[in-house]
């Protein structure tokens, strides 16, 4: 699958390259990368994405990790490429790296000089063998600008990774390691809105996707249902919220950067009295009231992200689908694992309770989405359904 997002890095501006508009958009970059990438020092020299929602940027001898999920630096970072990077026979890679990419097999190359390594993203170790030329183990390189000291690379997503040096690319071919006839090219020609002279760093950014069939929601309703307890009743209906990322998918797709979004708007009554319905604010602050269904032609749909603010102590709030949230309640669930894995599973039962001879009514609606948490929220599904139930306790 293409890549839908490269980030291109020179001295201390960026630029974003999307697909499928295939261009820069000039009214808005570059932009400047202390704004955009706290914490980082430029220039960028190297970046690599590893495929399971982090970035590294290399800068220096120094690298960071990026989870693209918050769209923040992992905390006790920058740390030396010389302890996590290399082995006894690369340990010269420690003083900087000049280009990196994840050839989406499994592997990852770093390159510097005439030289390069590679390393097994499994297990974040280097393969044997390592260091070798550049020049001579891939394919009508040799006799190029590319034998060394490249600038960065691309892994485009579509079988082909892109190198940079000064103002060319190249075009290599994923499945011989070989540079395409007609290479290289000037970067201006075939990347417009990219730094034109030269990039210093570059990387695709992950990207989630939903699987054919994969998206849904909600699912096993169990209807309106009035469930005796001692003393009252509670109205309530039941369902679930199951979605298939897709883990098959090409690389730079991945499953780890798919999450779930559930809104909710509406009211519960009592005795024709509506009872305010604390939510849960994403940012932490005071718990916002839920809004009620707007009238007809109202402006403002009155969504707001369902969640639960359990004031504690300690204070927790809980909100469906955010992998970086534990799992609260038994009823948001990951499988096979909360960080990386492809299936979401949640579970939802709103209702209100009276007691005997109390009139309790639920009028919700719900909006639930699979969103690319990597790509600012970008929904890639929704479902609308309403929730209504109530009678006498």
């Amino acid at each position: 699958m293409t890549a839908k997002r490269v980030y291109f890095f020179s001295g201390a501006e960026y630029v974003r390259f999307d697909h499928p508009l295939d261009g820069v958009l000039p009214v808005v970059y570059p932009r400047g990368i202390a704004g955009a990438w706290p914490g980082l020092t430029t220039p960028i020299d190297a970046a690599v994405n590893w495929g399971n929602g982090k970035v590294y940027f290399f800068s220096g001898s120094q690298y960071w990790r990026w989870d693209t999920r918050l769209d923040a630096p992992d905390p006790f970072y920058p740390r030396p490429i010389l302890l996590a990077w290399t082995d006894a026979a690369s340990a010269h890679f420690g003083s900087g790296i000049d280009a990196a990419v994840n050839w989406g097999n499994g592997k990852a190359y770093l390159f510097k000089g005439a030289e390069y390594i590679r390393h097994d993203i499994a297990s974040g170790s280097i393969d044997p063998g390592y260091p070798k030329p550049i020049a001579g183990n891939w394919g009508g390189v040799a006799g190029t600008i590319f034998e060394r000291d490249l600038d960065a690379a691309v892994n485009w997503g579509n079988g082909k990774v892109y190198w940079f040096k000064g103002d060319q690319y190249g075009r290599l071919d994923v499945a011989t390691k070989a540079l395409d006839p007609g290479y290289p090219r000037a970067i201006s020609a075939g990347w417009p809105g990219v730094f034109p002279t030269g990039v210093s760093g570059a990387v695709e950014w992950p990207m989630a996707a939903v699987a054919a069939g994969g998206f849904n929601v909600p699912a096993n309703r169990s209807g309106a249902q009035a469930v005796p307890f001692a003393g009252g009743t509670r109205f309530v209906e039941s369902f679930e919220m199951n979605i298939d990322f897709d883990g098959a998918a090409a690389y730079p797709t991945t499953c780890a950067v798919g999450e779930y979004r559930q809104y909710v708007r509406g009211e519960f009554r009592k005795n024709g009295v509506v009872k305010t319905h604390l939510l849960a604010d994403p940012g932490g602050g005071p718990a916002p009231a839920m809004l009620p269904i707007p009238a007809a032609g109202a402006t403002g749909d009155n969504f707001r992200e369902d969640g639960l603010d359990k004031a504690g102590p300690p204070r927790q709030l809980f909100f469906y689908g955010h992998r970086a949230l534990g799992e609260a309640f038994g009823n948001d669930g990951w499988v096979p694992d909360r960080d990386t894995g492809c299936q979401y599973r949640g579970k939802d039962g709103p209702g209100s309770g009276g007691t005997t001879g109390q009139v309790v009514s639920v009028r919700l609606d719900f909006r639930g989405q699979a969103i690319d948490a990597a790509s600012g929220g970008e929904v890639l599904d929704t479902a609308n359904w309403s929730v209504i139930a109530g009678g006498t306790a």
